[in-house]
């Protein structure tokens, strides 16, 4: 490629520069994971990988997580020495991109050092959602843990057993003969809820009434219950639907279902007969609910724990702390589970037996080297173990040569901030997953498994940046899947989440910007089109009451995020006027201009209500700033002003919907600012008095958008230093001092995503038509043998591709910029604050660093001197 310097005139370069400020005295800059989580998760998992294995702040290898408790594993696999307890000592990925975790303990009598990592194996497929020769299918994502209740004994062990899902329903499709009239009997065994009216559940069979009841109908934990329906294929497709619905009576948004029968017509069976076993043997089909996920896998996903013993005489034990069914099979060596092979070892046990929480295998005294394998999915009656020390080798190269994960489109000089980067980079498509044929981000491997609409517009965002627009496109083409004919996308149950419609159709767009995918935009023209429609009804539906506090805006829905119940809030009406801004910019891309007009102008009859709505709801909080709250006129006052405040953030962190000096976007800000700890804001979630994480990250967005980009900087180092040392983050957690209680998913990929666009943001903004590169980098990046580089990296003007280089000695520095790999023109404004405030000044003034990049054009060079 061709290239060319730039130099600098003195009197142009003042023009190009006028907006430099000399930074005041930089802050020193350093991750260390000073407020790190006392506890946290892991994933060790491949992309997409149905097996979602963790590793636990402890060391030991995580399984098996269920509605309640949530984000704990019920089965965890460890290594030990018997007699003695150990402490763990170091817990450490050493290669980010590489999830080979390594963890070291010590004892009174000896120390192990393992390495825990999945396997690879053959290709793995997608898993298969059909199952017992086609008589039973599950839709919507396979969530489900085997051994969750323990009823009473004597109770069919179907019971134990329980599907789940989160914010969405757990739906059945039973084959029968075409319009057939079956008895359904469905049984739920709650283990977890404490008190009634809060799981309460809405259950039905096609052809027969919703029944809506209690999950602990009795206050009695364990206590199984069945439910019978007269149930008939209404529809004549060969298929009873069996489904479960979260009701809006109760508190949790998460339903279950632990097993269903399906009995010819007329069957005289009572509940006590099937709760005994009676039902399992006189059924035309039975099933044990929440197995799916395992039985659908394609193949045996085998994790490892290599682990190296050292001291006089020690015995190395196997712990397995489950609620699983397991025998020890003599023959095999075996720890079953459902009478396959679940937990063996290399050497085989000298001796298993079974503790109170599961089982504990011993191996021979004074072994060194210990090899466990976990085996789950479909691995047959046998299983030959590899040798662990190949298969870590393995694994190894599979993650450096063979993985799909975008790496290495964004390199900084910070090997803190770079280990974060590639940590998330990683993370976020080890929780991604494939559904019904599906792909989609999702925001965590446990109770959070699933797909939300808003972290998945989140998400792709991030996968754009990484410059991955074919995640990001199919990511997109799933959440269509969940648009209705009159255009609302609808996902979240059992509360309306109004935001839902405009996210799709901002992800939409900005899908089709970054990748100048004009075809693929005229493809679903009618998505967007039939968004614009519902969002218009929506809010023609709020201008029968003028008295209402919610005139002009949109109808209560879900906030989420800190905000529960029905509310009307101001975030759907953000995301109502973005989502308006973005069709309108599709519609100028695709000649639509009638449409661009109508629908500009729309959002700004909505703005208008808003500024109304919001003069109203403008409140001033302990520091004199004036902020918005959340909730539409809300006149209680019991909500902290931070509370649930992330709408603003979105609004102008991401969709640039107001005025850089708007009153209500500064004084918001500068609220957060003042009720934070630890640098970041506090009290703004579920948990009281917590931190969440990523709310972080989209305050530090919103700074670099405003340019405030020393906060922004200093955000981003608060956000790396409540990561574990491993790269992940919690959703929420109590500062230091104040306890250790997390709340939501572990291993966040959310907050992972989150990471990626801050330290984007840090370093490229698209302003309008400009691309403004390297404003917010920290001076402290331009030290000797400094390198960034950005090799292209997602933009809204096609792939970026930047090199910034200090020599070893700091005496020089050269950014270097090549044209944009996709056609086109935009004007590039490089910003030189942090080499200005590192010493540098450009080598020989005569050109500007004002660009317009095209296609085809030569490399784009500039040299620094640092002053004497």
């Amino acid at each position: 490629m061709s290239s060319k310097t730039f130099r600098w005139p003195v009197g142009v370069l003042l023009a190009a520069l006028a907006s430099f400020q000399a930074p005041s005295a930089a802050q020193s800059l350093h991750v260390d994971y000073g407020y790190a989580p006392a506890s946290h998760f892991t994933a060790i998992c491949f992309p997409s990988d149905w097996q979602k294995t963790i590793v636990t702040e402890r060391g030991t290898l995580g399984y098996d997580f269920g509605p309640g408790p949530y984000a704990r594993p019920l089965t965890e696999v460890s290594v030990g020495i018997q007699e003695t307890t150990v402490t763990i000592q170091r817990l450490a990925i050493n290669d980010p991109r590489v999830p080979i975790v390594v963890a070291e303990f010590s004892s009174p009598g000896g120390t192990i050092r393992q390495e825990a990592f999945a396997l690879p194996g053959p290709a793995a497929g997608r898993q298969r959602t059909t199952f017992a020769n086609g008589a039973v299918r599950r839709i919507g994502g396979l969530n489900g843990v085997a051994g969750w209740a323990n009823p009473p004994a004597g109770t069919d062990p179907a019971f134990r057993n329980v599907a789940w899902g989160t914010n969405r329903p757990i739906l059945y499709r039973v084959r029968v003969p075409r319009g057939a009239a079956r008895l359904v009997a469905m049984g739920i065994c709650e283990p977890y809820k404490p008190i009634t009216g809060q799981r309460v559940l809405e259950l039905s069979a096609e052809g027969s009434a919703v029944r809506t009841v209690e999950a602990l109908k009795d206050t009695q934990r364990n206590r199984p219950y069945v439910y019978f329906f007269d149930a008939h294929d209404a529809n004549n497709d060969g298929e009873l639907a069996l489904e479960v619905h979260a009701s809006q009576q109760g508190i949790d948004p998460n339903v279950t279902l632990n097993a269903f029968w399906i009995f010819p017509q007329g069957t005289r069976i009572t509940e006590e007969e099937v709760i005994h076993g009676e039902g399992t043997r006189r059924a035309e089909f039975s099933w044990s609910c929440g197995l799916e996920n395992e039985l659908g896998a394609p193949s045996a996903r085998v994790d490892g724990i290599l682990a190296e013993f050292t001291g006089a005489g020690v015995t190395p034990v196997v712990n397995i702390k489950t609620s699983r069914t397991c025998v020890y099979e003599t023959s095999a060596h075996a720890l079953l589970t459902r009478g396959r092979p679940f937990v063996m070892t290399r050497p085989a046990p000298a001796h298993a037996m079974q503790t109170s929480g599961g089982w504990q295998l011993l191996l021979p005294h004074g072994t060194r080297d210990v090899q466990v394998y976990v085996i789950n999915g479909a691995s047959g009656n046998a299983f030959d173990p590899p040798d662990l020390h190949a298969a870590r080798r393995h694994a190894e190269k599979y993650w450096k040569e063979q993985s799909v994960i975008p790496f290495g489109s964004i390199s900084v000089p910070d090997p803190g901030i770079q280990y974060l980067l590639d940590a998330s980079t990683r993370n976020l498509y080890q929780i991604s997953e494939w559904v019904d044929d599906q792909f989609q981000f999702q925001p965590g491997p446990s109770v959070y498994r699933g797909l939300w609409i808003h972290d998945q517009a989140w998400h792709v965002s991030a996968a754009l940046y990484l410059g991955d627009t074919a995640a990001a496109r199919r990511s997109i083409e799933t959440m269509m899947q969940f648009q209705r004919p009159d255009g609302k996308v609808v996902l979240s149950e059992p509360f309306p989440m109004q935001r839902e419609t405009p996210l799709l159709i901002f992800a939409i767009v900005r899908y089709a910007e970054f990748a100048g995918d004009r075809r693929w935009l005229a493809e679903h023209w009618g998505k967007i089109v039939n968004g614009v429609s519902w969002i218009r009804s929506a809010r023609n539906s709020t201008l029968s009451d003028p008295s209402s506090s919610f005139y002009g805006l949109f109808p209560p829905g879900f906030a989420d995020g800190g905000l529960g119940g029905i509310e009307a809030e101001y975030g759907t009406t953000y995301w109502g006027v973005i989502g308006l801004h973005a069709a309108a910019r599709a519609a100028g891309l695709l000649d639509e201009r009638d449409s661009s007009r109508s629908w500009d102008a729309l959002a700004g009859e909505i703005m208008a209500s808003f500024r109304r709505a919001a003069a109203r709801d403008t409140r001033i909080d302990a520091a004199g700033n004036r902020y918005l709250p959340m909730k539409v006129g809300d006149t209680a006052s019991t909500l902290l002003p931070q509370q649930a405040n992330w709408g603003i953030l979105d609004a102008q962190g991401l969709g640039h919907l107001f005025p850089y000096d708007d009153p209500t976007v500064k004084g918001t800000l500068a609220m957060l600012d003042a009720a934070s700890k630890e640098g970041l804001p506090h009290s703004v979630g579920w948990l009281k008095n917590g931190i969440w994480s990523f709310f972080g990250a989209l305050l530090g967005i919103s700074h670099a958008w405003q340019r405030n980009l020393e906060r922004a900087q200093d955000i981003l180092y608060a956000y790396a230093n409540h990561a574990s040392p491993l790269g992940t983050w919690v959703e929420e957690q109590l500062p230091r001092g104040e306890g250790t209680r997390t709340t939501g998913d572990a291993s966040n990929a959310t907050a992972s995503s989150l990471y990626i666009k801050l330290l984007r943001r840090l370093l490229v903004i698209e302003r309008r038509d400009t691309l403004e590169i390297l404003a917010g980098m920290p001076a402290e990046w331009c030290r000797p043998g400094a390198r960034l580089s950005l090799k292209n990296a997602g933009t809204q003007f096609g792939p970026l591709t930047l090199d910034l280089r200090v020599t070893p000695d700091g005496r020089k520095a050269e950014i270097s910029i090549a044209p944009l790999a996709r056609g086109g023109e935009c004007v590039v404004r490089l910003d030189l604050d942090a080499l200005r405030a590192a010493g540098f000044v450009p080598s020989d003034p005569v050109e500007v660093p004002l660009l317009r990049l095209r296609a085809g054009d030569p490399t784009a060079t500039f040299a620094f001197d640092r002053r004497p």
